[in-house]
């Protein structure tokens, strides 16, 4: 891993197996030198707001990487294996929006810290009814409060009863 200036932009290059990038930290944005020149890498979205782009480090064989897992791979090469996707091994955008891929916004998290990444923990939207619900658990028993018409009112059932057992999540 080696960082270079060309015309007045940083970025950082890398070996990935079979692939040299480089990373534009300014534009967030990633090359592939291929044919003899440097290629813009094609991220695509994943219907969820992730980005995520393939390589082929096998002959015949995709392998799709997701754009925030690859920028903190960039920055924390020795620490992270980048294709072990165990529950141990997630990368967390710390703000939840799927498209801030800054290296500020990303830690690495296990899967019970990214399942607790959630800033209105306890309220969720139910498809079935159509309606946001509103719930806690308290030793390990769940109390659901009800559905609502807005996520708002849900919100507010939740943190009065909160309140009212000194809860503090």
């Amino acid at each position: 891993m080696n960082n270079y200036k060309d015309d007045d932009i940083l970025f950082i290059q890398f070996e990935l197996k079979n692939y040299t990038l480089r990373y534009i930290p300014k534009t967030q944005e990633f090359q592939v030198f291929k044919y003899g020149k440097w290629i813009d890498k094609k991220f695509h979205n994943d219907g969820k707001g992730y980005r995520r782009c393939s390589f082929r480090f096998v002959p015949f064989k995709q392998t799709d990487i997701f754009k925030h897992r690859l920028v903190y791979y960039v920055y924390n090469t020795e620490t992270f294996d980048l294709f072990d996707s165990s529950s141990k091994n997630y990368i967390d955008h710390i703000d939840m929006n799927p498209t801030n891929n800054h290296i500020s916004n990303l830690r690495q998290v296990n899967d019970f810290q990214n399942k607790h990444n959630n800033k209105f923990l306890g309220v969720s939207f139910n498809k079935k009814v159509k309606k946001w619900e509103s719930y806690i658990s308290v030793n390990y028993k769940k109390k659901h409060f009800g559905y609502f018409e807005n996520k708002e009112e849900a919100i507010e059932v939740r943190r009065k009863y909160k309140e009212s057992l000194n809860i503090f999540e």
